[in-house]
């Protein structure tokens, strides 16, 4: 038993020393040519090289997803056309065509109150699954068309695998749809769209 307690006393000795080891270790790498770097960094700063608009406008992982240049599009949009898309591409009775997915039919425009929705739930990271990785190839049955100016941002919707795909300037961003918070809100938006 005095053999227990002796061997328990000095392993408890070795857990203290490296303790305090481990602690002096932190301190010093928390120093860096004599000045003392903060262990917790301010994360409510906007992004550095983003437009300060942009930054305030969406989310920086928003940001980092999509680009300064495509949220400036969305932020500033003048007109949201929709449209109903054939993702097999086989639609031969349509000349029209978005990011070579046939019409199959033309909806409505975006109202200014439903583009605004629109934007703030592309700009929010609670719309997008940032953590799952894509399943699916995007099939889309509708593509939204943001227009501001010249410029013009496409939005392919797979309500089927839950997926969106942004097309601006030959870059593709594919992400997955949030399905508690943007799922629903995009899916009533869109059939609203084409009553």
């Amino acid at each position: 038993m005095r053999y227990m307690d002796k061997y328990m006393k000095q392993n408890l000795m070795v857990i203290i020393w490296m303790i305090f080891c481990t602690g002096i270790g932190l301190s010093f790498s928390s120093c860096h040519a004599g000045e003392r770097q903060p262990i917790i960094k301010d994360t409510m700063k906007p992004p550095e090289k983003h437009s300060e608009s942009t930054a305030m406008f969406a989310d920086e992982q928003v940001v980092k997803f999509l680009g300064a240049e495509q949220l400036e599009l969305i932020r500033n949009v003048e007109n949201v056309e929709a449209y109903q898309v054939d993702w097999t591409k086989n639609f031969a009775k349509s000349s029209l065509s978005v990011q070579g997915y046939p019409v199959i039919a033309k909806g409505r425009n975006l109202a200014s109150n439903e583009r605004a929705i629109l934007k703030r739930m592309i700009a929010s990271e609670k719309s997008y699954e940032f953590q799952w990785s894509q399943r699916t190839r995007v099939r889309p049955s509708y593509m939204l068309c943001l227009i501001h100016g010249e410029d013009q941002l496409d939005i392919a919707i797979d309500f089927n695998s839950k997926q969106w795909t942004f097309f601006y300037k030959g870059n593709i961003a594919e992400e997955d749809i949030s399905e508690n918070s943007a799922m629903p809100v995009l899916k009533k938006l869109v059939d609203s769209l084409f009553r």
